[in-house]
């Protein structure tokens, strides 16, 4: 709920607090489905092969540490940072809130979309990484690497591809973006060379000793979660593609007129002026509520050119 001093407030709150709030809910709520959904659907892929034994993939305080550190904050910044356009841009086109009133950013094809994606990421990285380790591989020190290696490189390969998907759909890249994504990636790696040393100082983590030393040390892995995210993220690319260049939607084409606007303000020209509330109140009236009745859309507009004398008088 929100509360508004004056009715005039209602314009920017809506056109543009409005907007960005519903396409950050449309992609968070979906994401914090598919990251789950790409992770614990592997364990059934597993048990295929285990027959259902009950055996996991993962070791126990990695899987439990899934949500709590390695991806739990790209989600924080798809929801809090992400905006599509600009305000002043939304100002200049209220009609950008037409998706909004009529829900296409998120509905049941659209979830149904992010269940079958994590669906096929699951199972590519899967059987992908199990399938290349099905004939057991030798490190340097001869050892055969066992169950635990072929989970902890699925693992990671799970890991990298769900913060780049975080990547894929961040359309507001800040700093603190790039240290939510890079870093959630950098953290799994981090605590691998940790965790793997915990046993015996600590009575946790017998699984996990020395793996770091047996990852790190063959090429198998760095191709595992390359390869991995790479063939799951190509789809993605190729459909975020094809739609902005051969069907692009009316935001798609605000943001190519911002990218242009941007450019040209580096050469020294300014094409597009600073939307003000009268400005913004007029094109909603016409684009986005055409059903108003004149006095109401009459009294928006007043309200507006107060809100300019307002401003007028405190600069003077």
């Amino acid at each position: 709920d929100y509360a508004i001093a004056q009715f005039r407030f209602l314009v920017r709150l809506l056109l543009v607090h409005g907007a960005w709030n519903y396409n950050r809910l449309s992609k968070l709520v979906p994401y914090c489905f598919y990251k789950n959904i790409t992770l614990y659907l592997i364990s059934f892929w597993f048990a295929i092969y285990n027959g259902f034994s009950g055996q996991p993939i993962f070791e126990r305080w990695t899987l439990a540490l899934y949500n709590v550190i390695f991806t739990s904050i790209p989600p924080f910044v798809l929801g809090l940072f992400d905006q599509d356009i600009t305000a002043n841009g939304r100002l200049h086109k209220p009609s950008l809130y037409i998706p909004s009133q009529s829900g296409k950013g998120f509905n049941t094809k659209v979830f149904w979309m992010w269940i079958g994606m994590a669906m096929f990421h699951s199972a590519t990285l899967f059987f992908i990484i199990f399938y290349g380790l099905q004939h057991e591989s030798a490190v340097a020190n001869g050892q055969v690497v066992g169950m635990w290696y072929i989970g902890s490189t699925i693992y990671a390969a799970t890991v990298i591809t769900v913060s780049l998907k975080a990547a894929v759909e961040s359309e507001y890249w800040t700093w603190v973006t790039h240290v939510a994504i890079w870093g959630s990636i950098a953290s799994w790696f981090i605590f691998l060379a940790t965790y793997s040393h915990f046993w015996p100082t600590f009575p946790v983590g017998v699984e996990m000793f020395g793996l770091d030393y047996v990852l790190y040390s063959t090429f198998v892995f760095y191709l595992s979660f390359m390869l991995g995210p790479g063939i799951c993220m190509l789809p993605d690319l190729i459909w975020k593609s094809f739609k902005h260049t051969l069907r692009p939607s009316e935001v798609d084409n605000a943001k190519k007129e911002e990218k242009e606007e941007k450019r040209m303000k580096s050469r020294g020209y300014n094409r597009i002026e600073q939307a003000t509330p009268e400005t913004a109140v007029e094109r909603a009236c016409k684009q986005c509520c055409p059903f108003l009745t004149s006095s109401v859309q009459v009294q928006l507009k007043t309200n507006a050119n107060d809100f300019e004398m307002q401003n007028l008088q405190k600069k003077n």
